[in-house]
């Protein structure tokens, strides 16, 4: 038994060192096991560099072995030959804490009013996790409630205390568990297991360890006979880890979890080796290395080297500091093309170069999109960005984030049908439900908007309206007229998309309605109107152009099926309400999350900055680096608030950070995602947010901006765009062809006008972005005009028939006058004004017979009418 510690900075190479490690040594005895334990989300990643590593020459992993906590559970659960226990992941909590929390309502002094509030549920949920992860039992909370101050304070730890207690004898009666109780489990069988005995288990990837995690590195230091742990640490020789620092410090995850691991190996008489150091050691030759010289990573990429010494490092500061009250910038290094920052006027444009930067690494410099990542600050403000321009320009692409099945087409259908019944069939929710059937054909949109105007005109509202027959077929046939045939259809929408509505509602009706009752009837439902149909058809409609999408929605129907199935079964005849009913399966479906399997590994990988993982990219975009997201403020909606935290702390009961440490321990991950990349690193960030409101640059743009002496920021909007296919050629062609036309008299007129108040540099600058951006056009309208394909041929023949269009007055030829308005001209007072007003309204009105959706209903202008 052993434990020793690999240290090094971020890209010395401590995962190479590990895996040439086990390479090297597993061979040698292949009765002995190797394991490499790793976060949940950094497995696959790892198998991949282990299978695909140069010194693994069979390309297999005979005696190695990638686990998680959790793969290893099982494993060990599978030899033991233990009960397989239902595990309840964060769907399942939120059901059963509605369950038990309706059960304690009367005991509840504070949250008893509050169960039906939207977003409680999922707050408390988090709480218990939270709970559970820190082993934290309800005699605690009561302990806790007995030493606060605040009465609030008392009743939100009594209220806590009484829900976490009830929640635990549910699971416990009903027989499950929660997914943080898997570690728990394996805390109390591990000693019985022969899985890791005599083994060699590395652990690489951690930042740091919760409590449940440390009990089972104890008992793997007694199982094992040798315990690697990698940590990061500083390049300073001088900034050893042993030292007792504060959360201020960047690397005080690191020094913790020495701390902790060297205690558990002293309490057990474990010897702690010598530390190997890879910032002394390279990771390929185990030769010394000069400390001054730049982390294997970044050989190719001097400036992200300098930025792993300087990020957040106090010394760093002082050294800025210092340099600038002396004037000349001595001390700081000049930036390469290994870092850059990038303005853009807004989110679109940010991405927009972004997409041209990855096709110029594509096309021009060899890079395949596997060797791209990116991370964005704010996933969903982004997300519908990136498709649109990824998908102009052909760029695959992987989106490593859970997406919520709330957003999934077939969700929408069965949310929109709840709510049409809970709001009585009033206008606007018949209209969301029908719109939420994806329409595939012409025909089909078409039927919808007949339907649309017909229930407008008919002033068609309420429950009742809809359960009368709309149309009675005739015996005589061949004599219906345009209105019978137009009712006819009507009626078709109606027995096929409402009456099925009405018969949900009439069978979850009254109160005493069960969960499994209004679980059945909403299932009876989906399968009555063809919803899983008529999804599956658009998905394969847009499978060849969109396949991860494509592959989301079919995947979703089954996972949004499991989510029903799985409320009926956990609260099946819990009675609850339309409202109540409709919040428990919002939320139900918000925790559910849907991982789709990437459908090919040449593209390039997205993610966020704390929980993706990327295998060593060569080129990283670090996206939307605005202040509100770096770092990004923890919304205040916790239940336990700082206070709270601080008075567990009191009691010596560890909890998660506060929001203080939080902040801080995000500068880890910030470090950690910037230096992901081998060769080159691009931070961007929008002047304009997605709400039109101005962005401010992140502190950190300014902090890396003081390391070097030349760092200029790249001002996007002085630039033309980097353009690969037609489809985007098209696109800026259309929106720069007023420009185009203009005389060279025209263009200096305007710019002139347009920059009177402005440097001179500044007008030069705006006048060779103008000339650039006309050469770029007239290239594309070149390659528009000589393309192979049709569609796009005909683009610049469109445009230009458009722009040099002009209305000409003239009067209609007699018999085109007569084809519109008849032999016989009739009217109206209305109708002369009408045309005296504007000629074109009457044309559109009289000429063409179009005329605004009829509404049942009556206005100010029918009231005037009637009077006189």
């Amino acid at each position: 038994m052993s434990l020793q510690f690999v240290f090094g900075a971020s890209g010395s190479g401590k995962t190479e060192y590990l895996i040439r490690q086990i390479l090297r040594e597993a061979p040698k005895d292949f009765k002995k096991n190797w394991f490499l334990l790793v976060p949940e989300q950094d497995t696959l990643a790892m198998q991949k560099k282990v299978t695909g590593h140069p010194e693994n020459q069979g390309k297999g992993m005979l005696n190695i072995d990638v686990l998680s906590f959790n793969r290893l559970a099982y494993h060990v659960f599978e030899e033991l030959r233990l009960e397989d226990r239902p595990v309840l992941d964060d769907m399942g909590k939120v059901m059963i804490l509605r369950l038990v929390a309706e059960k304690q309502k009367a005991k509840l002094q504070l949250y008893g009013n509050q169960l039906g509030r939207p977003g409680f549920l999922d707050d408390l949920k988090s709480q218990i996790s939270e709970f559970y992860q820190y082993h934290i039992e309800p005699p605690m909370l009561d302990l806790a409630a007995e030493k606060a101050e605040s009465a609030y304070t008392r009743a939100k730890l009594h209220d806590l205390a009484l829900l976490y207690e009830a929640f635990r004898n549910y699971m416990d009666t009903h027989g499950y568990i929660v997914k943080e109780e898997i570690l728990d489990r394996l805390y109390r069988h591990l000693p019985d297991s022969r899985f890791l005995q005599d083994s060699v288990v590395m652990l690489d990837g951690f930042t740091g360890f919760t409590p449940v995690q440390l009990q089972l590195l104890e008992e793997i230091l007694a199982a094992a006979d040798r315990v690697l742990v990698s940590c990061d640490v500083s390049l300073d020789a001088s900034d050893t880890i042993y030292t007792r620092k504060g959360p201020e410090d960047l690397f005080y995850l690191s020094g913790e979890t020495v701390k902790k691991l060297t205690e558990i190996a002293q309490r057990m008489d474990v010897p702690v080796l010598p530390a190997v150091n890879m910032n002394l050691m390279d990771s390929i030759s185990g030769k010394e290395r000069d400390i001054t010289a730049p982390l294997p990573r970044f050989a190719k990429a001097p400036a992200l080297d300098v930025l792993e010494r300087r990020l957040y490092r106090v010394e760093a500061q002082a050294l800025h500091a210092e340099a600038g009250s002396r004037g000349p910038e001595r001390e700081k290094p000049k930036a390469d093309a290994s870092l850059a920052i990038w303005e853009a006027g807004d989110l679109r444009q940010e991405m927009e170069a972004i997409a041209g930067e990855i096709e110029r690494d594509v096309h021009e410099r060899g890079l395949r999109y596997q060797d791209i990542g990116m991370i964005l600050t704010d996933p969903e403000s982004y997300r519908d960005i990136i498709y649109k321009v990824f998908s102009e320009a052909n760029i695959p692409y992987f989106f490593d984030d859970p997406g919520s099945l709330l957003d999934l087409p077939y969700a929408e259908i069965l949310r929109s049908a709840l709510e049409v019944v809970d709001r009585n069939f009033n206008f606007d929710s018949v209209l969301r439900y029908l719109r939420a059937f994806p329409t595939v054909t012409r025909e089909e949109r078409y039927l919808l908007d007949r339907f649309d105007n017909f229930l407008r005109a008919r002033g068609i509202r309420g429950v009742s309206r809809y359960e009368e027959c709309w149309f009675t077929e005739s015996e005589e046939e061949g004599k219906r007229t345009s209105e019978e045939d137009m009712l006819r259809l009507m009626e078709t929408v109606r027995v096929q998309k409402i009456v099925p509505l009405l018969a949900m509602r009439n069978a979850t009706g009254g109160s005493g309605v069960s969960v499994l009752t209004r679980v059945g009837a909403l299932q009876k439902l989906l399968a009555d109107i063809g919803a899983a149909q008529a999804v599956q058809a658009l998905s394969e409609q847009i499978r060849e152009t969109e396949p991860n999408r494509a592959s989301e929605m079919e995947k979703g129907i089954a996972a949004i099926d499991e989510v029903l199935q799985r409320m009926g079964e956990l609260l099946q005849d819990t009675v609850v309400s339309r409202r109540e009913f409709r919040d428990i399966l919002d939320v139900a479906l918000s925790e559910a999350s849907l991982r789709v399997i990437p459908a090919t590994i040449d593209q390039v990988v997205i993610g966020d900055l704390t929980r993706s993982r990327f295998s060593a990219p060569r080129r990283f975009f670090v996206v939307g680096v605005t202040a509100d997201q770096i770092p990004k403020a923890e919304a205040d909606k916790k239940i336990l608030t700082d206070r709270d935290r601080a008075l567990f702390r009191s009691l010596s009961i560890e909890l998660a950070p506060d929001r203080m440490e939080d902040a801080l321990v995000q500068r880890f991950y910030i470090y950690r995602a910037l230096l992901n990349p081998s060769e080159a690193l691009v931070l961007s960030y929008p002047l304009k947010g997605r709400d039109g409101k101005g962005c401010k640059p992140s502190g950190l743009i300014g902090d890396i901006q003081k390391m070097f002496q030349d760092l200029k920021i790249r001002k996007l909007r002085n630039e033309t765009p980097v353009i690969y296919t037609l489809k985007e050629a098209a696109r800026f062609l259309a929106a720069g062809m007023p420009d185009l036309l203009l005389s060279e008299e025209e263009r200096l007129s305007a710019e002139d006008g347009a920059w009177t108040d402005s440097p001179e540099n500044e007008l030069t600058k705006a006048r060779r972005f103008r000339e650039n951006a006309r050469k770029q056009q007239l290239t594309y309208l070149a390659l528009l005009q000589k393309s192979s394909e049709p569609e796009y041929r005909e683009i610049p023949e469109q445009l230009f028939a458009a722009a040099f269009t002009k209305y000409t007055e003239d009067a209609l030829r007699e018999t085109t006058a007569k084809e519109v308005y008849g032999e016989m001209l009739t009217g109206s007072i209305t109708r002369l004004e009408q045309y005296n007003q504007c000629a074109y309204a009457h044309f559109l009105r009289y000429g063409l017979h179009l005329s605004e959706r009829e509404n049942y209903e009556i206005r100010a202008f029918d009231l005037g009418t009637l009077y006189h």
